[in-house]
């Protein structure tokens, strides 16, 4: 087909006072929706300047100058209006910006909006090669711990949004998920530590927000990218766009192999008597992890102002695990009285979908909009676990009895429908935006347990050791938000009403947990901007954080009979009230910005640690009374000559849990920080370097602390192709100091828990790009 409709931008570029042409100012077209860099120009020597290929849309041009102040222009290409005209452009001449340097069009790491904070995440080479997780450790305010899990402020209560919409799936097969998507897949990141009324309110620290790319250039565009690297880690990937006439359609495909050795040493010392005497856990695993993830959409225009729109993430997580625990028991003299061993085999195969039918009428795109979809999720994870449990001599020299066999089988299922609908459009000096949403979601799991009998050597069922439970939520919301600016002014203002049933039924014990209940959620955002060079904002917002199935379930993980791992089928949510303020200074070299924040928990959900007379912990979940976090975000980046780029940030915080209502005198007090810098080098024309290291204070836990912990990447990247390949190669934990460590007491009980895994890897990557057109030149400038 032919090409779709594009347009054009003009106009002329002077002196306010003199109306003297301004030969080389600057202009910048932004996307009006998230603020990121589309295409740019440099003024002629007559002022003027023209800039075209521009695909219908909200943007806005910012035109500067050195030594006056920019101006801010929106620019609306509809299919009716293809050429705009901007006419003269008269900058004001101002005193205290004539030492600036000319602005620079380049596209800026990080970015902020009124509601997010935006990483462009195309330049981090430390995560070539790598899955989302890479990219998540290198995004300010965002930890990932020893186990992959994400945290944001300290805080792993968040939602992980894709492209704009929640995911489905929810800790362990999301953090899977997340190991499985290639970072190349990922054009940028969005955290959100405050969301407006219109999206959900769950979640105690926010949103992050994954934003994969979408191909889809004039006609036929692509390309490739892969990875190999040591210990078995492999990616290979490609994207595919086409766009013409009323058609946009692109597709891309993710592979990863990856395999990873872990360790895990626990001494568990019981000082209830006067000899101390001693428990001790040696543990090793190997996993496998191959990961499949397609992304697709079409776009199709029905006229200039209506749009249908069927997209789909398939994604599938074949996983395997071998490990084997080595339990020793150990009198005061440190003499072994007790050896014993449980090995382990674990396999999932496990599928994911998330289906979108939508519609979107803008007859004035960004301003006035009618969008609504229907949306099926679903994801099926099938697990198989067999356990091999064995009774050793003290010096471990021969087996006492017969070994111990069980296996067990784990099938969860969830389902979910959405239907939703939004409604925008300029009323007064603002914009008002209102809409519903319903969701229907239904988690199913069914666990089943057999052991040998060690005469017939015939499996059979164990009793009280099946579970089967069905978790079912349907929530029903309305939310309504007016904002307006005003000259360096702006503020929006929200509330979201909702209803939710819940039903946890726990088949096998004919138990049912009911909890139904209304929720408000208001929200609002202030904004200033006194000059181009400084942003204040504050916002505040209420959320909520739903118990997940997971957490509610009371039935064993069977990994560890020394170390339980059950949920609390008697979980309330918690609210969240979250504040913060935050202060940016940005120059054409450097950005600046200081985020204070404050939340306040209430019925705070937390782990809590029991151990039993016989030395067995039992990890669960409780409601606590109150938390509160307060702490603050210092996040920069700068320019130095034009070799050198660096982002860095410093966030603290203090964490103060009341805990009585769970145990008497039950508290916590802790204050944490972490620091993280990322510097580029261009050491020539098209060969960059990067490095980048990450560090986590000491923290305290409820009955314990967790210790300090740091690493550092390095990569560097050749340019190829003109700028449409690269060649990298990239090494995670340089000097290989990952890892967990944590000490616990309890009862008269303490615990020391050191955990290792594959950190140290190297990867040489290449990628290649081809169709649209390649960056300009000046997109590229440093």
């Amino acid at each position: 087909g032919e090409p779709g409709p594009v347009g054009t931008i003009s106009g002329a570029v002077v002196d306010a006072a003199s109306g003297t042409a301004l030969a080389r100012a600057t202009i910048a077209l932004r996307n009006g929706g998230d603020s990121l860099l589309v295409t740019g120009a440099i003024a002629e020597r007559d002022g003027s300047f023209s800039i075209s290929g521009i695909g219908p849309g909200s943007y806005y041009a910012r035109v500067s100058f050195v030594g006056y102040t920019p101006r801010l222009i929106d620019v609306a290409i509809r299919p009716g209006a293809l050429d705009v005209a901007l006419g003269t452009i008269a900058l004001q001449p101002d005193p205290s910006l004539r030492n600036e340097v000319t602005v620079s069009a380049r596209r800026q790491f990080m970015t902020q909006a009124i509601d997010r904070t935006i990483y462009k995440t195309a330049d981090l080479l430390v995560a070539d090669g790598g899955t989302a997780i890479d990219l998540l450790r290198n995004v300010p305010s965002v930890d990932v711990d020893a186990t992959s899990r994400v945290s944001l402020r300290g805080n792993q209560n968040l939602v992980v949004h894709i492209n704009g919409r929640p995911s489905l799936l929810t800790g362990d097969a999301l953090t899977a998920f997340l190991q499985g998507l290639p970072a190349d897949a990922i054009e940028r990141i969005e955290v959100l530590p405050n969301p407006s009324a219109k999206y959900d309110p769950d979640g105690i620290s926010g949103i992050i927000n994954i934003v994969l790319k979408q191909h889809g250039n004039h006609g036929l565009s692509g390309g490739v990218n892969t990875s190999i690297g040591t210990h078995d880690n492999y990616t290979i990937g490609g994207n595919l766009g086409y766009r013409g006439g009323p058609w946009t359609i692109s597709a891309s495909y993710g592979f990863t192999y990856g395999t990873s050795n872990g360790s895990e040493n626990r001494v568990q010392t019981d000082m209830r008597a006067a000899l101390p005497t001693y428990q001790e856990k040696n543990s090793v695993s190997t996993e496998i992890n191959r990961s499949h993830v397609l992304n697709g959409s079409i776009d199709y225009a029905i006229d200039n102002a209506q749009t249908l729109t069927l997209s789909a993430i398939l994604n599938k997580r074949i996983e395997s695990e071998s490990g084997v625990n080595a339990y020793m028991d150990l009198d005061g003299g440190r003499q072994v009285t007790g050896r014993s061993r449980r090995g382990r085999d674990e396999s999932h195969d496990a599928a994911g979908s998330d289906y979108r039918l939508g519609y979107k009428w803008a007859p004035e795109p960004g301003k006035h909009e009618l969008s609504a979809e229907v949306r099926y999720r679903a994801d099926r994870d099938p697990r198989l676990e067999h356990f091999v449990q064995e009774n050793l001599a003290p010096d471990g020299s021969y087996e006492i009895g017969i070994p111990g066999r069980q296996r067990t089988s784990d099938v969860d299922d969830d389902h979910a429908v959405t239907i939703q609908a939004d409604y925008a459009r300029p009323l007064g000096n603002g914009r008002l935006e209102a809409g519903y949403k319903g969701d229907i979601e239904t988690i199913g799991s069914d666990i089943a347990s057999e052991s040998i009998d060690s005469t017939s050597g015939i499996y059979h069922s164990d009793a009280g050791l099946d579970n089967t439970f069905a978790y079912d939520r349907r929530i029903q919301a309305l939310y309504g938000s007016y904002g307006l600016e005003s000259g360096g002014f702006g503020a929006q203002a929200g509330v979201r009403l909702e209803q939710a049933w819940t039903s946890f039924n726990l088949t096998t014990t004919k138990e049912a947990f009911d909890n139904n209940y209304f929720s408000i959620f208001p929200s609002a955002f202030i904004s200033y901007k006194p000059s181009d060079a400084l942003l204040f904002k504050a916002s505040y917002s209420r959320r909520i954080n739903r118990p997940d199935a997971g957490s509610l379930n009371p039935f064993d993980s069977f990994e560890d009979p020394l170390f339980r791992h059950v949920g609390n089928p008697a979980l309330k949510p918690e609210y969240i009230n979250s504040m913060e303020f935050s202060i940016s200074h940005f120059t054409e070299k450097t950005t600046l910005a200081l985020t204070p924040f404050y939340r306040q928990t209430l019925n705070s959900i937390g782990y809590f640690l029991r151990i039993d007379s016989s030395g067995v912990s039992t990890l669960t979940f409780e409601n606590f009374g109150v938390s509160s976090s307060a702490g603050a975000d210092l996040v920069g980046s700068a320019k130095i000559g034009e070799w050198l780029n660096a982002v860095g940030n410093l966030g603290a915080y203090r964490i103060v849990t009341d805990g009585s209502n769970v145990e008497s005198g039950l508290s916590n007090d802790a204050f944490g920080w972490n620091g993280r810098i990322n510097a580029t080098v261009e050491i020539i024309p098209g060969f960059d370097f990067q490095g980048s290291y990450s560090y986590y204070a000491p923290i305290k836990i409820e009955g314990g602390v967790i210790a300090g912990r740091g690493t550092a990447d390095v990569a560097v990247r050749r340019k190829l192709f003109d700028n449409r390949g690269a060649l990298g190669l990239r090494v995670s934990d340089l000097f290989n100091t990952s890892g967990f460590n944590i000490t616990h007491i309890d009862g008269g009980f303490t615990q020391e828990l050191h955990r290792r895994w594959t950190s140290r890897v190297l990867d040489l990557t290449f990628r290649y790009s081809f169709g649209g057109s390649a960056d300009q030149d000046m997109m590229n400038a440093e």
